[in-house]
């Protein structure tokens, strides 16, 4: 009797050390419906500092804008093609040579169109409606319209972190690029709802690399620089877009222009940008 009631006992002991249940985990993938219309708006606020000739010049850029993502087909490996752009873009610039607020209505409309893997890596990208773009409006046409983060290969629990690398190129004028390489590491917060979806808060930091080459106005420009990256955004468990994304980045660049004048010209630059999954 003695020796049942001491083998019940450790049972009892050992269950009860146990956790009670095993910790929920959570599969993140992009699971868009095909021919389906996600709209986004953005607000992206830029304040720069550069030194050109011994005198500092400082502006504020504020980019406010609407996307819109239409879903052309969901292939079996899960991919999505994604065709994106614009319905509407301003662009305010404050500086002590100009206070000013354009539209940028020939951007609006122009196509571009995205094939997105199932975690978020971008497969290809191609442009499907060119625009001409200078000044001012070439700066704020080339902000990337689809900006989304990329999942881990697995499940992840509450807690957990995963690593991640995101190349991206932007094309530039003369037939030039600028490459950006961003590292990070994003970590699962918990399952909290955001405007009427159910989500998980993920919170990222990371660091950024950039380097680049382009011709303008008979002149070569050459940029190299690096900086700081973090955020948080709500994830719909549903579709895996985000639903709300507040983030920030903060980076020290040199640019040198070589051509009718040669002039190296440091800058830093930081921004904070604010986005919403608008409901149609």
């Amino acid at each position: 009797m003695r020796k049942g009631m001491t083998t019940a006992l450790l049972i009892a002991c050992t269950l009860a050390l146990q956790p009670a249940t095993a910790q929920e985990q959570f599969t993140l993938l992009y699971k868009l419906a095909k021919d389906h219309t996600y709209r986004f708006h953005d607000t992206l606020v830029v304040t720069s500092s550069q030194e050109m000739m011994g005198q500092e010049m400082k502006a504020t850029s504020t980019v406010v804008s609407t996307a819109r993502v239409v879903t052309s087909d969901v292939r079996a490996d899960g991919s999505t093609v994604l065709t994106v752009s614009a319905d509407g873009m301003t662009v305010s610039v404050k500086s002590p040579m100009q206070d000013t607020t354009i539209t940028l209505s020939n951007v609006v409309g122009k196509r571009s169109r995205v094939t997105l893997s199932k975690l978020g890596e971008t497969l290809a990208r191609e442009t499907i409606d060119t625009v001409k773009l200078s000044g001012m409006s070439m700066s704020a046409g080339r902000q990337d319209m689809l900006r989304l983060h990329i999942f881990p290969d697995k499940p992840v629990a509450i807690g957990e972190k995963w690593k991640t690398v995101k190349p991206d190129t932007t094309e530039m004028g003369g037939g030039g690029r600028m490459v950006t390489v961003a590292t990070g590491e994003s970590t699962l917060q918990g399952k909290e709802p955001r405007a009427g979806h159910d989500c998980l808060k993920v919170t990222f930091t990371g660091t950024m690399t950039l380097t680049g080459k382009w011709s303008a106005n008979g002149m070569e420009f050459y940029i190299e620089g690096n900086g700081k990256t973090g955020g948080t955004y709500f994830v719909d468990i549903a579709t895996g877009l985000p639903v709300v994304e507040d983030s920030r980045y903060d980076v020290e660049s040199t640019v040198a222009i070589t051509g009718q004048q040669n002039m190296t010209v440091p800058s830093s630059q930081s921004a904070v940008s604010h986005r919403t999954l608008l409901e149609n």
